[in-house]
């Protein structure tokens, strides 16, 4: 309990007796949390930071069927989509509970597939090739300063990178 001193002052400018009273602080727990990453492509893992306070017990939901009673757990998500994460903060020595939910708070996007293809895989000295790009990314470009489906003489024992994105996440191919 804590104590404090109370005196008022009336219209006519006196001041009246000093009361001591005492309060007690009932904690009301709250839910709160961060996390270091909210968006990455194909998979990754997140560290939730724990930002509730007058809690004890936590239950976390991470949106995508997994669950943990960590208090800063870390999360693994393995398929692209948007997850909504829930945690629900307990304090045992009062009995009262508090939750937080974060809607659409994890992304993980879909990474493009990107397939290189050569028209002719052994050459010999001098000859030329045609690389293409193929997959369902967006846009594509070829290591080297290679033009898409552009025939070309290659250095030896080249290989070259096929880079393609969907505007959010890149993959490669050689």
């Amino acid at each position: 309990a804590r104590y404090f001193n109370i005196q008022f002052k009336d219209t006519l400018d006196r001041w009246s007796v000093v009361q001591t009273d005492s309060f007690f602080r009932t904690p009301v727990p709250l839910a709160a949390f961060s996390a270091d990453t909210t968006s990455f492509c194909d998979s990754g893992t997140v560290a939730f930071n724990n930002l509730s306070f007058d809690t004890d017990i936590y239950q976390w939901n991470f949106g995508d069927g997994n669950t943990s009673t960590d208090s800063t757990p870390v999360h693994t998500y393995t398929t692209p989509g948007t997850y909504t994460v829930t945690l629900l903060a307990t304090d045992t020595l009062m009995n009262l509970q508090d939750d937080t939910v974060q809607a659409a708070f994890i992304t993980v996007n879909v990474l493009p597939t990107v397939t290189a293809s050569a028209s002719d895989d052994t050459l010999c000295a001098g000859q030329s090739t045609t690389l293409s790009a193929g997959g369902n990314a967006t846009g594509y470009s070829w290591s080297g300063g290679i033009t898409n489906n552009q025939s070309f003489v290659p250095g030896s024992s080249q290989m070259y990178v096929l880079t393609g994105s969907n505007g959010i996440c890149s993959n490669q191919d050689s």
